[in-house]
């Protein structure tokens, strides 16, 4: 999936991997499932957290991990923060971060998220 709009509300301001101007094409899961609730009217961004850069790393979220990290296409070979064995200290990206203050607040439950993928 192709970045979009998203990138000035989520990556922009949630994520410590977003570099301006960087050639990476590919969304992480956290940011297309954000960006969907947000076209489906569920979120909007004006409603956002503002300074989540700057809060400190998300632990990790059993619900979070399945719905969005089970099939983000970053798992496998770019994300230190599901990696095996895990870095410690290592952040979510910005969609999970995101995902994880909205949940926190309630602003989102669980019936919010997309299913976890089976298989």
């Amino acid at each position: 999936m192709i970045k979009t709009d998203f990138e000035d509300y989520i990556c922009r301001h949630f994520c410590a991997y977003y570099r301006a101007g960087n050639k990476e094409e590919q969304a992480c899961r956290g940011a297309l499932v954000i960006d969907e609730l947000v076209r489906r009217g569920r979120l909007a961004t004006r409603d956002f957290p503002r300074g989540g850069f700057m809060l400190p790393p998300t632990s990790h979220d059993p619900l979070l991990d399945a719905a969005v990290c089970g099939i983000c296409p970053f798992r496998a070979a770019d994300c230190d923060f599901q990696a095996a064995p895990q870095v410690p200290g290592s952040p979510p990206c910005g969609g999970y971060r995101l995902l994880a203050m909205l949940i926190e607040r309630h602003a989102l439950s669980a019936g919010d998220l997309p299913a976890a993928p089976h298989g």
